[in-house]
């Protein structure tokens, strides 16, 4: 059987009020499977020096072209695509920054049918220097 990629189309959101988000430090690289069950991935920079944030970037885009071919991946494929990504972690420890990631359930409300609420997972990863680890993010 074959699936066909279909782009998700972005809706508008309507009267949202910011989602707070827990986050906690990522410390191995299988702590990215709690973003596992995300339908929307935000990722922030709340804090970093210039070096911090060039690597933020990349571990953005990684993120990103990740999350397109994540469904197909294979376990073993899975674990090595999750340590790729932990290096970036890494890096950005060395940069004196801690890494953080989290998930939680949003009730949005879109411009294509205001009166009704769609439950989503909002996953966040927040990178910021060591003192200003958050325990939430606002999205």
């Amino acid at each position: 059987m074959q699936f066909e990629r279909v782009r998700p189309i972005v809706l508008s959101v309507v009267d949202a009020e910011p989602t707070k988000v827990p986050v906690r430090r990522m410390t191995q690289a299988s702590d990215f499977s709690v973003l596992d069950c995300a339908t929307i991935l935000h990722f922030v920079v709340v804090s970093g020096s210039e070096p911090a944030r060039a690597v933020s970037a990349e571990f953005e885009t990684y993120l990103l072209d990740r999350s397109e071919k994540l469904a197909d991946f294979s376990d073993s494929e899975r674990r090595a695509s999750d340590q790729s990504a932990f290096e970036f972690v890494r890096r950005l420890e060395q940069l004196g920054c801690v890494v953080c990631a989290g998930v939680d359930q949003a009730e949005l409300r879109f411009d294509d049918e205001p009166s009704k609420t769609r439950g989503w997972h909002i996953g966040c990863i927040a990178v910021s220097n060591h003192a200003d680890e958050p325990e939430f993010v606002s999205v």
